[in-house]
């Protein structure tokens, strides 16, 4: 079954990709209209934003579990016996590759390619092969025996990967190294932004949170208790993950992980974010499930940015965010720190703007208040003035009653 809204993101439209109930392991999406996907012996191709699905069924008994695709017509998927294809023609053929390990009895369970040659897959007890031509698969020494579930590699020879009991690996080059996590969780997915940000996620709703290309992590708290296992960012940040039971959340911050209702309450083992208004989600009985909500999500908790510049005519615009506060059984006399998380508003304008930002940072309440600090932080994102951003600055902090 696959899933498209075509109304705003209100709600799912559905379709099942005919001929296959196999469960889908593997979604790639290097565009809006283009998306692969993997199911076992199915490898699955759209064109049309994944409005309608064509296939073709392998003549082996190779299973594929994950696929890469850096381009539109270019894509490499990888599983079981060590089983390695590719595409270069838009999924209308695929081509199987031999490594050290074709045949043998070890599952790929991931694959991350930087460009239409480079590559790295993983696998079971330390598996890793690492191609830089597109063709040629060598076998690498990352140092672990741990089982390895995900790989993404935002940069050239430039990889993180993930796997059980809290292993985190990184690839700088050709120098593999470990790093701690400080968990034994099961880690089955993961994304990385080209600015360094990563997230993983795992058993029991477990999400980790590196900022520095998957050197220290850090683990952050999804409230949800379901397995999740894949999770896609753009490289704004957005995120959304998914798992068991039909579960998938979407964070803007990789702090704050929201509920997103899907149509399903089945296993759901894939996810691919190609822009805020295109989100392919896929799991068990060919389930492909596809939305434009999050859009909708992510504008109610982003004010505008408005447009021009300060000195023609400025707009005062007011911003508040979802996650507010009430006090039950309060003495009026002890007050409460307020949760920075659930106070966060985002603006990000589409070109370089002069702004004044101010905050009315007034609360009101019967009988007590709350200690409020207001921050305001600034990525200069490249700016040719970086001096004129700041990291934060705090404007007020004040009791009100």
């Amino acid at each position: 079954m696959a899933a498209r809204t075509t109304n705003g993101g209100n709600a799912w439209a559905t379709e099942r990709p005919a001929g296959t109930l196999n469960p889908i392991h593997g979604i790639s999406c290097p565009n809006a209209s283009t998306c692969y996907a993997t199911a076992f012996d199915t490898l699955m191709s759209s064109h049309d934003g994944g409005a309608h699905w064509s296939q073709n069924t392998l003549p082996t008994t190779d299973a594929l579990f994950d696929i890469s695709c850096p381009d539109a017509t270019t894509c490499f998927a990888v599983g079981w016996p060590g089983a390695i294809y590719y595409t270069g023609d838009g999924g209308v053929t695929w081509i199987s590759q031999t490594s050290p390990i074709t045949g043998a009895d070890r599952t790929l369970d991931s694959i991350s390619c930087w460009s239409v040659t480079g590559c790295i897959a993983v696998g079971g007890r330390g598996t890793v092969l690492e191609t830089q031509d597109g063709t040629t698969w060598h076998l690498e020494t990352p140092g672990t025996s741990q089982f390895l579930l995900s790989v993404d590699c935002p940069g050239t020879a430039s990889c993180v990967v993930v796997g059980g009991n809290g292993t985190a690996l990184t690839l700088q080059g050709s120098v593999w190294r470990t790093h701690k996590t400080n968990t034994t969780a099961f880690l089955a997915g993961l994304s990385c932004t080209p600015i360094g940000a990563c997230y993983a996620v795992g058993k029991s709703g477990t999400v980790l949170q590196s900022l520095d290309s998957g050197v220290t992590w850090s683990s952050v708290n999804s409230g949800d208790s379901n397995d999740l296992d894949a999770v896609s960012c753009l490289p704004a940040g957005v995120c959304v993950t998914v798992g068991t039971f039909g579960t998938v959340l979407v964070s803007f911050d990789g702090v704050d992980w929201i509920p997103f209702a899907a149509p399903t309450l089945t296993g759901l083992f894939a996810v691919a974010v190609s822009d805020l208004s295109h989100v392919e989600v896929a799991g068990s009985g060919a389930n492909i499930l596809g939305t434009s909500s999050v859009a909708n999500i992510i504008g109610s908790l982003t004010p505008d940015c408005g447009s021009g510049s300060a000195t023609s005519n400025p707009a005062a615009r007011i911003a508040s965010t979802t996650s507010q506060y009430s006090l039950t059984s309060s003495d009026g006399a002890h007050w409460q720190e307020m949760d920075a998380t659930k106070l966060r508003v985002y603006c990000s304008p589409s070109s370089s703007h002069a702004v004044l930002l101010t905050g009315n940072s007034d609360l009101f309440t019967a009988s007590a208040g709350f200690n409020q600090d207001i921050g305001i932080f600034v990525n200069d994102n490249g700016a040719a003035s970086p001096a004129r951003s700041r990291p934060m600055r705090r404007l007020c902090s004040r009791r009100i009653q």
